[in-house]
């Protein structure tokens, strides 16, 4: 198996066996009874799902509100061409990249990403790898910054990512994510990539059956080289499915969070799921409930939380996707109240070299991330990821003490990821909620019902994740509380496992030496206004002095 020594892959041919999945069990089964094999185990095909294919009327019925409110406090954005930093022809409808206010005291809702452009930071040296379903990286936009060395095509089994095409274009999707991380700026193709000189690779999985085996090499390919791998995919976001890295994959998570990256650790982006109006938690999926990956969900332009968006604990950021200013490239024509109503979601590649504004969901956020990480990465090249009972209306409480491994080459004090490995047997696993309190008295939803998931199968073995509690104490006392709130009455069940598994560090981190972190909305980017950015508000005396000083 590729990226796997002394692991190998026995293929049944197809009609060798009347009955060639209990065939496929029982070779597993000999296998793993002889003392010269370590481990056997049959290789399923695991559904995965894009996370960007969204119900468009939904989501224009989500921005409408944003729209008109936009309406009353913007102005038509006119700046003279010789102020546009870029030629690219999608570059003004790339709202997520630039301030597109036309007053300096209205919310600045951007990645504030220009002044690291003009500083000269623009992703150069850092490689990123796209899991998807190939990249058109014979594109315009794309091939100046295609790295072969890092990509692979895991269901052909060659080294040629390029997409499968058909009239759907049903396999754009990971040429749209490359093509938000590193288009390339100023040759009046497309967009400009949050880091348009880092290089993109393409390693392709998604066209084709999908086992532990396929997830194991693609996670794990060019793990020495790759500096971030981006998924956008993952388990159904149905509300009930819980599904998360098979064996090969999580191998490949842990070599490359240990050994990638030179030995500073690879960094897995992956975006949080789309399940929200199905009521799913992110945290009954594997990949984003794992310490290993860094996962990123959604925010409107309006700095608010997108009706397809999963709210759980394990979630460490938000980028922007969908977005609603009245000076966006118009993607719908709106006329119930007289006006043009429009709406712009993420402009980037798309296939046959063409470009596309129609690319959403958190299937868009998670490729700005990477993006936003390989910018830090040019910044600081020496950056390092670090049996009780429980029925109806009567909550299981379990105390967990810790001293954080204390005077151990391991001690924890001060926290960062945080899991819990829990064993339920319920009846029902979707009317289970889960929480976890710290001993500075965080409560931490780490599970929340799921009206969809009438699963008989519990949680065996099952690890959530949280990072709310980061920069906390470990010390002390821990609770988990399990209950059943909604019902029916009469179910009852089991608690038999929960271990706390605490991630974290001896020494203060430097950015708590002054006392923790603000986060209160005043402070949070979102809310910033650009006084508090840029001064008083006197510094600027019109929209125009604001642009030639702010941008460039």
């Amino acid at each position: 198996v590729l990226g796997f020594p002394d692991t190998y892959i026995f293929i049944i041919p197809e009609n060798t066996y009347p009955n060639h999945r209990k065939r496929g069990m029982d070779l597993s089964k000999r296998l793993s009874e002889d003392n010269r094999v370590l481990w056997a185990e049959p290789q399923y095909q695991k559904l995965r799902q894009k996370r960007d294919f969204l119900d468009y009327a939904t989501e224009l019925a989500f921005l409408q509100p944003q729209i008109k409110h936009r309406r009353k406090v913007f102005k038509k954005l006119l700046r003279p061409k010789s102020n546009r930093p870029f030629n690219d022809e999608l570059w003004t409808q790339e709202w997520y990249l630039q301030d597109t206010r036309s007053r300096y005291d209205l919310p600045k809702l951007d990645l504030n990403v220009l002044p690291l452009y003009k500083s000269g930071i623009t992703g150069r040296g850092v490689r990123i790898s796209i899991l998807d379903d190939g990249i058109e990286y014979t594109h315009d936009d794309l091939r100046d910054n295609y790295d072969p060395e890092i990509s692979y095509d895991c269901n052909e089994e060659d080294y040629d990512p390029l997409p499968r095409y058909d009239p759907s274009k049903f396999n754009s999707h990971g040429t749209r994510c490359a093509g938000e991380v590193a288009m390339t700026a100023n040759n009046g193709k497309c967009g400009v990539g949050v880091a348009y000189n880092a290089k993109i690779g393409g390693v392709k999985l998604l066209d084709g059956i999908v086992t532990d085996r396929i997830e194991g090499t693609a996670l794990g390919y060019a793990y020495h080289l790759v500096d971030i791998y981006s998924a956008s995919w993952g388990p159904n976001d149905d509300g009930k499915t819980v599904d998360g890295p098979g064996r090969l994959a999580l191998e490949s998570l842990e070599r490359g969070v240990s050994q990638g990256r030179n030995g500073k650790g690879s960094i897995f982006v992956w975006a949080s799921g789309n399940g929200g109006s199905k009521g799913d938690n992110c945290n009954c999926d594997g990949y984003l409930a794992s310490p290993y990956t860094i996962s990123i969900g959604s925010a409107s332009q309006k700095g608010e939380f997108p009706w397809y968006g999963e709210a759980c604990a394990s979630t460490l950021a938000v980028t922007y996707s969908s977005g609603a200013y009245k000076d966006q490239m118009i993607v719908s024509n709106d006329t119930s109240d007289g006006l043009i109503q429009t709406i712009c979601f993420k402009a980037t590649t798309d296939l046959h070299n063409e470009c596309t504004i129609k690319h959403t969901g958190t299937s868009a956020s998670a490729p700005l991330a990477a993006g936003i990480i390989a910018l830090a990465l040019e910044a600081n090249v020496n950056f390092v990821s670090l049996n009780q009972t429980v029925s109806f209306g009567s909550p299981s409480t379990i105390p967990i003490y810790t001293t954080g491994c204390q005077g151990t080459a391991n001690e924890v004090q001060y926290l960062e990821h945080v899991e819990l490995r829990t064993t339920i047997d319920y009846p029902i696993r979707g009317v289970l909620e889960v929480y976890l309190t710290s001993p500075s008295g965080s409560k931490v939803q780490m599970l929340a019902t799921r009206k969809l998931d009438k699963s008989k199968k519990g949680f065996n073995g099952w690890t959530f994740m949280s990072v709310m509690t980061w920069g906390e104490s470990a010390e002390g006392q821990w609770t988990v509380t399990v209950s059943d709130q909604v019902g029916p009455e009469g179910n009852s069940g089991s608690v038999t496992e929960a271990i706390l598994i605490l991630h974290g560090t001896a020494q203060i981190p430097k950015h708590m030496k002054y006392g923790p972190r603000n986060y209160n909305l005043e402070y949070n980017g979102v809310h910033n206004t650009a006084n508090k950015i840029f001064g008083t508000s006197d510094e600027y005396s019109s929209s125009e002095d604001f642009y030639s000083n702010y941008l460039y």
